[in-house]
């Protein structure tokens, strides 16, 4: 009987189909977090479904990312014991786990992590596209899954002062003024587009009083006035200009 109808070629079946589930979720993993997302929505708002549910796959990236690994490290065990029984079988017990580390190591790695996620860089739109609807039943079906590890998760960070957070942004503000320097370094934005970029994120935290002068503090002259004294004001207090007001300050 050839390897085919033996128990060592399902072994076999098996273990090359676990492999490509592994490169299935490493491709998904790299595609769902590499996409477009303006292209995605732009497709979402003309009524496609699967960008669509992409944005929606993405609002929650921490339970996503928790589906992928754990559907990932399933099929890299399962194809690491069944690969070590098949070497066992075949070269003994002395050699078989020696091979079967050396082996599935290169291949878990070549098959089932640099290959689909160096395909899913280049191809990040196209792939998620196709992926998304698989990804979002699998972590459907692995909700209580994911809860209990999130709960699990929280009992050993929260001694650490930390807390899991899977609904988290997935981009925050250091690593977009990161991503705006490194365009200005390689010339896709000019100095000028990276200075008003900041100042969005620096507008939030301006007070009032860094660009307005308090009423208290505001210095203005009389209409009655002489120039004299307006001109002598305004070389005191180092402004280009100061209001003039008639009969109250409010009457400006």
């Amino acid at each position: 009987m050839d390897a085919s109808g033996s128990p060592l070629g399902y072994v076999i079946l098996a273990v090359f189909l676990l492999l490509l589930l592994s490169a299935f979720f490493s491709g998904a993993e790299t595609a769902l977090f590499a996409v477009n997302r303006l292209r995605m929505r732009r497709m979402a708002e003309e009524g496609r479904r699967r960008p669509a549910l992409i944005l929606r796959l993405l609002e929650q990236p921490g339970r996503v990312l928790t589906a992928l690994l754990v559907g990932n490290n399933i099929a890299n065990v399962t194809a690491s014991v069944l690969a070590t029984a098949l070497l066992v079988a075949v070269l003994g017990p002395q050699l078989g786990p020696i091979y079967a580390i050396i082996i599935l190591t290169l291949v878990i790695l070549i098959i089932g992590e640099i290959t689909p996620k160096t395909f899913a860089a280049k191809y990040a739109d196209r792939l998620a596209i196709l992926v998304s609807r698989p990804v979002h039943y699998f972590t459907v079906a692995l909700t209580p899954v994911i809860w209990l590890l999130s709960r699990l998760s929280d009992l050993l960070v929260r001694p650490l002062g930390g807390r899991v957070n899977l609904a988290s942004p997935l981009v925050t503000e250091e690593e977009i003024r990161l991503l705006v320097k490194m365009g200005e370094e390689v010339g896709v934005l000019q100095e000028e587009e990276r200075q008003m970029i900041h100042s969005i994120f620096e507008f939030g935290d301006t007070v009032a009083r860094e660009v307005m002068v308090p009423r208290i503090d505001m210095v203005s002259v009389e209409v009655a006035e002489p120039i004299e004294t307006a001109l002598g004001l305004i070389a005191e207090k180092g402004h280009s200009r100061i209001p003039v007001y008639e009969g109250r300050v409010d009457q400006i």
